[in-house]
């Protein structure tokens, strides 16, 4: 019972943002930890619902990026509740963000189930699932990957089996695209 009203929930969340996003005009600036701030409010109910905790790192002194708010919005949301599918109840989530020398990157850790080495070489092609038939459609991370890369990022995964995923999004700083622009 309580799984049926997970996914109403997750499915619910995900209308929800996809109704919001027929609202948006396209790429601009934003801060990835305000849409970081946005979607783990949304994911709340899910969370609480399996105990899950939910620690957050977030440098609040990262640079805009240049992306779609409400589609970055949905990669987070994707890698937030496949994170909380794949933790046990009470297990824990970790969503940091941080600058470097590459760019702005959001993590999103669990400390779940964990993916196999043989389903990390496929893990972003689509129709590509490790869930029960109709539990998922293999779409999520495929889409999650093409929304980076559209952006100019690129998005990585580390698991290992019984120690959960970490999965970092990386994409450019809005002041680099800018100094590109410009010049030296």
């Amino acid at each position: 019972m309580m799984d049926e009203g997970l996914s109403s929930a997750s499915g619910v969340i995900r209308k929800l943002l996809g109704f919001s996003r027929k609202q948006q005009t396209g790429p601009g600036l934003i801060s990835l930890n305000d849409a970081a701030i946005t979607v783990q409010k949304l994911v709340s109910f899910n969370m609480d619902r399996k105990k899950i905790t939910l620690v957050t790192e977030l440098d609040p002194d990262l640079p805009e990026v240049m992306a779609d708010r409400q589609l970055i919005q949905e990669v987070v949301m994707n890698l937030l509740l496949n994170a909380v599918d794949a933790s046990a109840e009470g297990g824990n989530i970790r969503l940091k963000s941080f600058g470097n020398e590459q760019g702005i990157n959001l993590t999103v850790s669990d400390d779940g189930h964990g993916i196999a080495p043989a389903d990390l070489e496929n893990i972003f092609d689509p129709f590509f699932t490790t869930k029960k038939t109709g539990e998922g459609t293999g779409l999520g991370l495929s889409i999650c990957l093409s929304i980076v890369q559209a952006a100019g990022g690129a998005i990585a995964v580390d698991s290992e089996p019984g120690h959960g995923a970490n999965f970092v999004i990386t994409l450019p700083r809005a002041d680099n695209d800018e100094k590109k622009e410009s010049g030296p």
